[in-house]
């Protein structure tokens, strides 16, 4: 068995080569510093190595892509970091590779690897099987690190000039307080028939002096605002979350768990938000919030 691994330090080729000890493997490395090639060259069996590149995803997984194809390794290792889980995730689209994250353990099993991986945000551990060759990012310290030497190769790559990518940068605007400092929030959801209608939910939030969003469905699919309140989006606290035709599901509502006070409009009596709010009025959104602007005007001035 082969393995190639993407390397950036001594601690993470010292695990991997117990990785290989584990799995009676030949391991290769590309690594991205000649400052590393001393004590690479006592880690791997083969050390690739480049220099003098900035770091940028599409250019690192072309090189490591390009080694790939002269080792043909049955598995490649990255670490499972941020950048790790990046490269990892664009060679083994390349590759059409199955990708495993989060690695706690592995064995070699009769045409392919059993792996312990990290489930559920970490909470749990699943027990899996992976056909070879495979994509893995091995979370650091979950093997020792060996102290096992070899005299290794070293191999120099020539470098791989791509163009710049160029990129746009937009902040998010915020009307009147930014989501995640807003004493008050007020949300909309599916509950609104179209874009233009959340013209009411901006002046009820304008009116008091906090923040409005959408949940999810009403940013991501349809398109009507760039950030959404959500497990996947923003997370909140204020003191009053108002939810306007919000059903509250769980990846909601974990968003949202913290707020001081949930108040909830909906038409719908049986929706799942009416469980989490501390004060709830069933109704038309369409009716109530019209009403509840012009009280609100009123006593505000």
């Amino acid at each position: 068995m082969r393995i190639l691994v993407y390397g950036e330090t001594v601690e993470w080729l010292k695990q991997v080569r117990e990785i290989a000890e584990i799995l009676n493997s030949e391991v290769y490395g590309v690594i991205p510093s000649r400052e590393l090639v001393n004590q690479a060259s006592k880690i791997l069996d083969k050390a690739y190595v480049f220099d003098g590149l900035t770091y940028e995803p599409n250019t690192y997984h072309k090189i490591i892509r390009r080694v790939s194809d002269k080792v043909k390794p049955d598995v490649t290792l990255f670490p499972s970091t941020i950048k790790g889980r990046t490269l990892a995730g664009l060679y083994a689209g390349e590759k059409g590779q199955p990708i495993i994250t989060d690695v706690l353990n592995l064995r070699y099993i009769a045409g392919g690897l059993e792996i312990e991986r990290l489930v559920y945000g970490g909470s749990c551990i699943a027990t899996i099987r992976s056909t070879l060759p495979a994509t893995i990012c091995i979370s650091i310290g979950a093997f020792k690190p060996s102290e096992k030497q070899v005299n290794g190769e070293i191999e120099y790559l020539e470098e791989i000039r791509e163009s710049a990518v160029q990129t746009e940068f937009r902040s998010r605007e915020y009307v009147g307080v930014p989501l995640e400092r807003a004493e008050i929030v007020v949300a909309a959801g599916r509950g609104f028939k179209k874009k233009e209608d959340l013209e009411i939910v901006k002046e009820l939030s304008r009116i008091l002096n906090g923040a409005w969003s959408v949940t999810r469905p009403l940013a991501a699919d349809y398109g009507w605002s760039d950030t959404w309140i959500g497990i996947s989006g923003a997370t909140i606290n204020p003191k009053i979350y108002l939810a306007v035709g919000v059903s509250g599901q769980p990846l909601h509502m974990i968003a949202v768990r913290n707020s001081k006070t949930i108040i909830a409009i909906n038409k719908d009596p049986s929706a799942p938000i009416f469980n989490e709010a501390d004060y709830g009025v069933i109704g038309d959104l369409y009716q109530v919030l019209p009403k509840l602007l012009e009280k609100l005007k009123k006593k505000l001035g």
